[in-house]
């Protein structure tokens, strides 16, 4: 296995780099913090070029820039707003063509430090419409319900249902992965209980008072624990996270390298010789994947 460093500014270069020079019909990118400016000089420029219908929706609260410095906004690719009672918090570049398309799931938030300099986590997903994997149907059903549990615009809500329609076409074929999302009932609750044999986590930010970490080694019941951090850059209070780990016997504290702050979230376990792991997020709203 090899490790390398990407974004959805990578599988967009690829999209462009291509010998058959096949259009681009939608790009559909999904945060919690958003940067306009940031997209306006990189993603934007390129997926017009290609064609694409470009959709981009976040956080009310949680935008990062100024208005002034947006120029391309409602002429160049349609921009929403989702205020929701928690946090509008999934990570999704979907990009379809005219007959295939790619969807990256992920931690990354479609900013500078989300798509360039922190370390993320992306599972990505790839199909033709007649040969696609399972989860696409999971995903377009999440954007048809999506506007529908969070309120948006009017017209970001059709685009997300147009999306989720085009996405929905695709016939699909068995996959081993699965992509949840949090809509009715929490991600947690869809996971199988323990116990297992090792669990690992990490993210770079644990609640204060433990009671989420808790309630994961509650479900779990392992019998080893590696928990993950950055002492520079991950945000946590350790006498909460020492209560939460509980009496686990095999219990590690894993210091990570400090050279990038390690933003994405994963949570794995082990039973026997097999290992599962769900990329992990924080609600409200998000797909996530489950291998």
């Amino acid at each position: 296995m090899t490790w390398e460093f990407s974004s959805p500014l990578t599988l967009l270069g690829e999209w462009r780099d291509r010998t058959d020079e096949a259009e681009l019909h939608e790009l559909l990118l999904l945060g919690f913090t958003v940067d306009l400016p940031f997209l306006e000089k990189t993603a934007i420029p390129t997926a017009r070029a290609l064609g694409a219908r470009i959709t981009v929706i976040g956080d009310a609260g949680q935008g990062l820039y100024d208005p002034v410095d947006v120029r391309m906004a409602g002429r160049s690719y349609f921009h929403g707003l989702a205020a929701c009672r928690g946090s509008f918090h999934p990570k999704l570049a979907l990009l379809i063509g005219a007959n295939e398309a790619v969807a990256a799931i992920g931690s990354g938030n479609p900013t500078m430090a989300g798509w360039g300099y922190n370390d993320e986590l992306w599972t990505v997903l790839r199909g033709h419409e007649t040969d696609a994997p399972e989860p696409f149907r999971e995903l377009s059903r999440w954007l048809a319900a999506l506007s529908g549990s969070v309120p948006v615009p009017q017209y970001a809500g059709e685009l997300l249902r147009e999306t989720a329609a085009r996405l929905a076409e695709f016939r699909t074929v068995p996959h081993p992965a699965q992509v949840l999302h949090n809509l009715e009932t929490g991600l947690l609750d869809q996971l199988p209980a323990g116990p297992v044999d090792e669990l690992r986590l990490y993210a770079p930010f644990i609640g204060r008072d433990g009671r989420a970490l808790a309630r994961i080694v509650e479900r779990f019941a392992p019998s080893k624990i590696v928990l993950g951090v950055q002492e520079r850059w991950s945000s946590y209070d350790g006498d909460a996270v020492l209560h939460s780990l509980g009496d686990v016997a095999g219990t590690e504290l894993r210091l990570l390298a400090e050279q990038r702050p390690r933003h994405g979230k994963l949570l794995e376990w082990r039973t026997g010789d097999r290992w599962t792991a769900p990329r992990h997020h924080r609600p409200k709203g998000l797909p996530r994947h489950v291998r």
